[in-house]
């Protein structure tokens, strides 16, 4: 009996990190509460058939992750993925070193201190029970019939994230990361939809853009963070962005609706890759594909801009380990990568929360442009300044002086990068093209669209349109084939 009671109150524990990851979508008093419950409870009981160190070790294993999860979700409501704890550990962990008032919460607090009391109770309560494989068939059976009948309901032949935040947010995380390590273990499917959307030929140019002229030199700017309310925002009458918005008058603007998934390289990746659904794949391309698999079978456009005689350079003034993007981005044949590891081998540039700012980036761009000119040039550019927690340190010109929240610090750094970007196309050669896009947005409680545009210093283009983010990747396709097309 006593044991009996032991399993319910670790298993409550349960359900209330499970309320307090998902309070915005579930009650305490719920039948997603009472599932996760049941599963606890069938788990445990079959755990308190091993012994008492196997319980207590479990209890401290449990609550670590509880704390971390709690740490996560004081940022973000979607459930995370193995994936992207897999992929963005180095991110996570910095965040982690750069803001410790994450921990300092009641939430959090209170997990840490509940992890010494479960740790105790069990210590002392806890008795060995008699007949422990008939324990383990009692709570094994139900608990295993939870699991199946659970996972039956959302199995899928391939990953997506809309069923892995359903399965979480109703079955707890145990569910929903086993649903996606088991749904994620067909590579050979996955890169075969990767492949096949790669070797899809561009979609003609749509109206806007139906005239476009071969450039010499093509950026492809990926801004983090941006969502279009930022482009239009004023303050006090005066545009957050105003070069940006200088720019839009004669360029190809789009707003693209909301765009899911968040992960960044995503986006980069389908630009290179020429790929325009990527939900679910990302884990699958950069960390188990060796990009010697993958470009056997996918041509990167960069490759395609080197066959015609463009000079290849790759900027991102953060470190090459997250998503794994420094092999891929050797293996596209790049002449010129630009990672934190070369800058500051090579430069003394302070750097800001997230490696090396976005006008120190933009003024070596320009400089080795003109230390260097090459007939044709192809540039991809990754900012990182406007990362979350968007502190951009001493700049001139900010909205606001003395920012007193998030948003007012956002404005701070896209008015920050328009700055950069007045820069950079200002320096930037003549007969240049600029595409120009949003990795993903991040302030929740503003509208989720982001940011595309396309943009010549030699030719005006003059249109508005609403896309969606698969639209906006074959958009994009189209202007980077359509470009060598016409050069050649």
């Amino acid at each position: 009996m006593g044991n009996i009671v032991l399993n319910i109150f670790c298993s409550v524990e349960l359900v209330l990190a499970h309320f307090l990851f998902f309070q915005k979508s579930i009650g305490f008093w719920s039948i997603n509460s009472l599932i996760v419950f049941l599963q606890a409870f069938f788990f445990y009981g079959i755990l308190f058939s091993v012994g008492r160190k196997t319980v207590i070790s479990f209890a401290v294993l449990t609550n670590i992750i509880i704390v971390l999860l709690l740490v996560y979700h004081r940022v973000y409501q979607d459930p995370i993925t193995l994936t992207t704890i897999v992929l963005q550990h180095n991110e996570g962990i910095s965040y982690l070193r750069r803001a410790a008032d994450v921990f300092l919460s009641p939430y959090i607090l209170g997990a840490g201190f509940y992890l010494f009391v479960i740790s105790g109770t069990v210590f002392f309560f806890y008795r060995r029970p008699q007949r422990r494989w008939l324990q383990r068939i009692m709570f094994s059976v139900p608990f295993i019939l939870i699991m199946a009948l659970s996972y039956a309901n959302y199995h899928h032949e391939l990953f997506f994230k809309r069923h892995f935040q359903h399965i979480t947010e109703i079955f707890g995380y145990p569910q929903g990361w086993f649903y996606e390590t088991v749904t994620n273990s067909d590579i050979g499917g996955q890169i075969d939809y990767v492949v096949k959307m790669a070797n899809e030929k561009p979609l003609p140019l749509p109206a806007g853009l139906s005239g476009l002229q071969p450039h010499k030199h093509v950026f492809v700017i990926q801004l983090e963070s941006f969502q279009y309310f930022a482009f239009e925002k004023e303050v006090d009458g005066r545009k957050v962005m105003p070069f940006l918005n200088s720019l839009a008058e004669d360029a190809a603007l789009y707003r693209i609706l909301p765009k899911r998934p968040h992960p960044s390289a995503n986006s980069d990746f389908a630009v290179l890759g020429g790929i325009s659904d990527i939900t679910g794949f990302y884990y699958v391309l950069y960390q188990i594909v060796s990009p010697e698999q993958l470009y056997a079978q996918i041509t990167p456009v960069a490759w395609k801009y080197k066959q015609q005689g463009y000079h290849l350079a790759f900027y991102h003034g953060f470190v090459e380990t997250f998503y794994n993007r420094g092999p891929h981005i050797r293996a596209m044949k790049f002449d010129d990568i630009y990672f934190l590891a070369e800058l500051r081998k090579n430069y003394q540039y302070d750097e800001g929360e997230w490696g090396v700012n976005d006008m120190d980036m933009a003024k070596l761009i320009v400089e080795n442009q003109k230390k260097n000119p090459h007939d044709k040039s192809f540039t991809f550019f990754i900012t990182v300044s406007t990362h979350d927690p968007f502190d951009i340190g001493q700049t001139e010109n900010k909205i606001f002086e003395k920012p007193k929240n998030i948003l007012e610090r956002y404005y701070n750094g896209f008015n920050y990068v328009d700055n950069m970007l007045d820069y950079l196309i200002t320096n930037a050669p003549e007969d240049s093209l600029f595409i120009i896009y949003s990795d993903h947005p991040s302030i929740e409680d503003k509208a989720d669209e982001t940011f595309f545009m396309v943009y010549s210093n030699k030719q005006k283009f003059k249109s508005f349109e609403e896309a969606d983010f698969k639209q906006a990747m074959q958009v994009i396709k189209s202007v980077l084939h359509k470009n060598l097309e016409q050069g050649k």
